[in-house]
């Protein structure tokens, strides 16, 4: 139940991008990228064990809910977790990278 709490909570707060602008001519796409979603833990659901089952097809049931009037925002927050992600991909590459300059420096 708390994460289903949380799933809906989601659309409000977790953008903080602010540079991202979604086309709203593509809610279309928009709702089948939903409906795939939940077509996709639907049927990962029905291989799983009893309680994997039940949690999945609940996650399935609150995306729908939350995301069926306002699809775009799945969107939205798909691609700034998908921005934030690649950021923290740079930050550890930048690091990696200083790593290795002051380790090819002591030597």
């Amino acid at each position: 139940m708390q994460a289903s709490r949380s799933l809906r909570e989601t659309p409000s707060n977790l953008c903080s991008v602010s540079s991202i602008h979604i086309n709203p001519t593509n809610e279309n796409l928009a709702r089948n990228l939903l409906d795939t979603m939940v077509s996709e833990l639907q049927k990962v659901s029905s291989c799983m064990s009893y309680p994997v089952k039940c949690k999945l097809s609940e996650y399935a049931v609150v995306l729908k809910k939350t995301f069926d009037q306002q699809p775009l925002e799945l969107v939205n927050i798909m691609t700034c977790l998908l921005v934030q992600e690649n950021q923290l991909f740079q930050e550890l590459r930048q690091t990696l990278v200083s790593l290795q300059l002051s380790e090819s420096i002591a030597l």
